[in-house]
């Protein structure tokens, strides 16, 4: 991916709404860099951020996950959404035509068959291992309203519906971008 230097980002309502809930379970690094997005800032000064690497990544991931958007400058990338942003604009009644398609692992074949019923060992690994990851890649800390979310999971459609988040906040680490395919594959044999 590709960003010029001059390109500044904003939170959205969703990317405030973040920063005083911490809902969305990010990784401490990519919170730092959604609070310092401010609508003012360019890329290089926050490329300029201590101990940050793939700022370019992050910055990407946030803008995917619905948390900031681009305001001036080029990005380079065209936004692809997550089932949250597209239901977080649908609610706001955003018309349906600016609404880019999303297609859920679930209807692009990447999730198995659901079987025909619950299935509590399959469900309890899936928990366990989504739960183990983000501690190992993210932390427990900057991962625990994630981790709550997945442990109040009953069914493999709930957990399967936070799947985009526990897989943002994976690559939302630099370990966790290289083991990310892996991880995936692991995930989806019992998910």
């Amino acid at each position: 991916m590709t960003m010029t230097m001059n390109a500044v980002f904003a939170k959205t309502p969703k990317g405030r709404e973040e920063i005083d809930s911490k809902a969305g379970g990010l990784s401490l690094i990519m919170r730092r860099v959604l609070i310092f997005l401010d609508g003012k800032r360019t890329l290089s000064e926050v490329k300029a951020l201590p101990k940050i690497d793939d700022v370019e990544q992050i910055i990407s991931s946030l803008e995917k996950q619905g948390y900031i958007q681009l305001l001036s400058g080029e990005a380079g990338t065209t936004p692809t959404p997550n089932a949250n942003h597209v239901n977080h604009l649908l609610v706001n009644r955003v018309d349906s035509n600016t609404v880019p398609a999303f297609i859920s692992p679930a209807r692009n074949g990447q999730f198995r068959p659901l079987p025909a019923r619950l299935d509590a060992a399959q469900l309890k690994m899936a928990k366990n291992f989504m739960a183990n990851t983000l501690n190992a890649f993210v932390g427990t800390f900057g991962s625990s309203a994630l981790i709550n979310r997945i442990e109040r999971c009953d069914d493999h459609e709930s957990l399967r519906a936070i799947y985009d988040d526990w897989l943002n906040a994976i690559i939302g680490t630099k370990q966790g971008r290289k083991d990310a395919e892996n991880l995936k594959s692991k995930l989806l044999e019992v998910l």
